[in-house]
């Protein structure tokens, strides 16, 4: 009888012993992982961002994705919301990025048109943006290309020497940045098929609203234009799902 009290004694012992390493363990693991998280912290050299810029890119993102969905008034306060942050700079080239930015998505649903609103700050302006602002409007130079940004100058290039330019957009990984350099080229070229429907296509991929309708119904006109009556009844049927669901 002494010898179980004595046995299980010992197993109760051994089970405190070993709930004990575990919790040891377990402090040692978050000491680490405070420890670590300190050291890159007192590693960063980076100040942290400003205010003013972390409420513009937030209000900026919030402004894309209602205004890609088709949700307008959403979409306007944001985009106010995110120049009010850029104007606390006193900056004209900050404030320019959120214009730019709202008028990229504009034409990436194909509202063309010049962005009038960025009209006074031009002077004011980075060549960079300059050349961006012409890009949008369909007005490059070769003075231009190395301007632009990184994922636009292939584009601007083959507008500017009037060769195929479709598969240069489509190999593009960005959608929003694709659906872009695809309005872009299609201001800049008559209507082509394969603009088309890359531009439905990555609407349509990404579930954007907006965008999807204006690329079918353009898509649509040019169908019914060129005589193609069932391509046209067909992507008059792809509008209904969206309009209709």
């Amino acid at each position: 009888m002494n010898t179980m009290i004595g046995m299980n004694f010992q197993k109760r012992e051994l089970l405190v012993l070993f709930s004990q390493a575990l919790e040891l363990k377990r402090v040692l693991k978050r000491v680490t992982v405070l420890a670590s998280s300190a050291v890159l912290l007192a590693c960063s050299s980076a100040p942290p961002a400003p205010e003013w810029k972390l409420q513009a890119r937030d209000a900026t993102e919030r402004a894309t994705a209602a205004y890609l969905s088709g949700q307008s008034r959403v979409a306007q306060a944001e985009w106010l919301k995110a120049k009010q942050e850029a104007s606390r700079t006193a900056q004209p080239e900050q404030v320019a990025r959120v214009i730019l930015a709202q008028c990229a998505l504009r034409l990436a649903s194909l509202e063309m048109g010049a962005c009038e609103e960025l009209t006074p700050l031009v002077p004011d302006l980075s060549p960079s943006l300059r050349a961006y602002h012409r890009y949008l409007q369909g007005q490059i130079t070769a003075a231009d290309l190395p301007l632009l940004p990184p994922a636009h100058q292939a584009v601007a290039q083959r507008l500017l020497a009037q060769t195929e330019v479709a598969s240069v957009i489509q190999a593009m990984p960005d959608p929003v940045s694709k659906l872009v350099a695809a309005a872009v080229a299609l201001q800049s070229t008559q209507a082509q098929p394969s603009l088309l429907v890359l531009g439905v296509d990555t609407a349509s991929q990404q579930g954007w609203s907006r965008p999807v309708l204006a690329w079918l119904g353009t898509y649509k006109r040019w169908a019914e234009q060129t005589g193609q009556t069932q391509l046209a009844e067909q992507l008059q049927r792809r509008i209904d799902v969206v309009l209709k669901p």
